[in-house]
């Protein structure tokens, strides 16, 4: 069978990139063997740069290839080695709220258990700001930490969902 890397948030296994090649197809490889410094993600809809995930939080992991993570990774995250497509994170809104100085994160559906999840924020010329964050089975978390006022890019990566890719206005 064909094989793929798959570059993956290290902690969850979201896939937030994928590909092929012909030299070596199953020889490893380390995240800045590929991304550099950072992997760029851009909006799913305008293609506008959005985020810069550090190589250090990355990984790479040599899969199966599968034509759907080639064509869009982001829905899937590596489950036991295999691609698996997670359920949505749903409710209209943004999963992810920030007043100046408390972040929320809501997840629906609710999880089955108590889980942590990283997020991301990024604003144009700032560094970007990822945190982790508790979320009970309840599917709301708040944590305090302030944010210099202004618009922010949102990265969401929550066990058992997809990736959540968005924006959030701090006032």
């Amino acid at each position: 069978m064909e094989k793929m890397a798959v570059v993956v948030f290290a902690e969850t296994g979201h896939v937030l990139g994928a590909l092929t090649r012909t030299a070596d197809p199953e020889g490893a490889l380390e995240p800045a063997d590929i991304v550099g410094d950072a992997l760029l993600i851009r909006d799913p809809d305008t293609g506008d740069r959005l985020l810069n995930v550090p190589a250090r939080h990355l990984g790479v992991e040599i899969v199966d290839r599968v034509q759907q993570v080639l064509l869009a990774p982001r829905p899937f995250v590596l489950v036991d080695g295999l691609p698996d497509e997670p359920s949505e994170i749903t409710g209209g809104a943004s999963p992810v709220a920030h007043d100046g100085t408390k972040l929320t994160v809501t997840l629906v559906p609710l999880p089955p258990e108590d889980i942590e999840v990283w997020v991301q924020l990024e604003a144009p010329r700032e560094e970007p700001v990822l945190r982790r964050v508790a979320i009970p089975a309840t599917g709301t978390s708040s944590e305090n930490f302030t944010l210099t006022p202004g618009g922010y890019a949102v990265l969401l990566l929550a066990p058992g969902y997809q990736t959540f890719i968005g924006h959030v206005a701090v006032p």
